[in-house]
């Protein structure tokens, strides 16, 4: 808590949105607690929110926690409070932007990753664009909620460059060798190539049977990793965390402006 730090944050009366100007003083006052609250309660605890409404209609607001974290709620509160609905740059840390729309959809954009998640009951696989800092989805069959099949072990439709120059495309898993029929190597699927099997996918017109590690190089038949749930997605435990859900700003509570 060393890092922690205290900053008061003004509003005058004439910058408030006028849904919050033309309602009375104890409308206005469960307003803003509303809102002071859901941003304590978004960051985990790590911050602290006061605010004094003066007899000018100024409100003053006093933050208290790390200074990252500061600059992120003071621009929830001029999103859901001030006309102009943006961040100021004269309040902003030198090289971020302000807090807009179009920039928390671009921010929310590059933290998305396309993930798979096998559920073994079910023996349902499907491929999901979500949260790179939250990687769940829900079965659509038994609707339990899964974790995403980790990286290293990811399987299905794959691309294979061999040393030799041959391409080739086939069943793959992460980590997981076949065997180039021009040269006899075995070789590892590129990486970032697996992807969901695909009915229309490139195919070679080959006489040449799958061959990898997991079929002892064709030896053993049907190969396991023709299973349909060769890796199953762990059942996801809910934490009660939300400060990452805080930091992004990709929350329920912060999605659009309250009304």
């Amino acid at each position: 808590m060393g890092d922690d730090m205290e900053r008061t944050f003004h509003i005058p009366v004439e910058k408030l949105l006028d849904k919050h100007t033309t309602v009375s003083e104890d409308v206005k006052r469960k307003r803003i607690k509303a809102i002071c609250t859901a941003i304590t309660i978004e960051s985990g605890s790590a911050i602290t929110v006061q605010y004094d409404i003066h007899d000018n209609g100024t409100i003053s607001f006093r933050i208290h926690g790390p200074m990252d974290k500061i600059s992120i709620v003071i621009g929830l509160l001029e999103r859901h409070l001030k006309q102009e609905r943006r961040q100021e740059r004269s309040t902003l840390p030198k090289n971020v932007a302000p807090l807009t729309v179009d920039n928390l959809r671009t921010h929310n954009h590059t933290m998305m990753e396309k993930r798979e998640f096998a559920c073994q009951p079910c023996q349902n696989v499907w491929w999901r664009k979500v949260f790179s800092y939250k990687p769940v989805s829900k079965c659509s069959r038994c609707h339990v909620l899964y974790n995403a099949v980790p990286m290293d072990k990811v399987f299905g439709w794959g691309k294979f460059t061999c040393h030799c120059g041959n391409v080739f495309f086939g069943r793959a898993q992460a980590g997981v060798p076949s065997i180039c029929y021009q040269c006899h190597a075995s070789v590892l699927p590129d990486v970032g190539s697996i992807g969901p099997m695909r009915i229309n996918g490139p195919r070679q017109n080959t006489r040449n049977r799958h061959a990898c590690d997991l079929c002892d190089n064709g030896r053993i038949q049907p190969c396991p990793g023709y299973n349909k749930v060769l890796c199953p997605s762990v059942r996801h435990v809910s934490t009660g965390s939300t400060a990452s859900t805080f930091l992004t700003q990709s929350s329920y509570a912060y999605r659009e402006p309250m009304n």
